[in-house]
């Protein structure tokens, strides 16, 4: 599980291993429904070999609302084991709000004291 902010981008190495077999090159796809929500993904580079290893690039966009959001990743190639899944879930987390903290920073830097509340 991976968390992110709204307008952050998400990272996730995905190491490609040879179970048995020859060396056959790996076709990497990663299939979500989120594309409306506003989270965009791809994984670079789309061919590796057994070995080598590949990056899940997972946008999201400044307008996507708070959740845990599931991505697919399966790679695909020629031999015994032809295919193989897995998953990875994005937490999106709140964005902080700056101007809060601008506000409570003022407030402490300019307290009102209340003669009443002091003899």
């Amino acid at each position: 599980m991976m968390s992110a902010t709204p307008g952050q981008a998400v990272e996730v190495p995905a190491v490609i291993e040879l179970v048995r077999g020859e060396t056959q090159p790996v076709v990497l796809t990663v299939s979500s429904s989120w594309a409306a929500s506003g989270l965009i993904a791809q994984v670079i580079p789309p061919t590796i070999t057994p070995g080598g290893m590949a990056i899940l690039h997972i946008v999201v966009s400044a307008g996507t609302p708070p959740g845990s959001y599931p991505f697919t990743l399966r790679g695909e190639t020629q031999g015994t084991f032809k295919t193989s899944e897995d998953m990875v879930t994005v937490v999106v987390q709140p964005s902080p709000k700056s101007h809060e903290t601008t506000i409570i920073s003022q407030k402490m830097r300019h307290p009102k004291l209340h003669p009443r509340l002091f003899p």
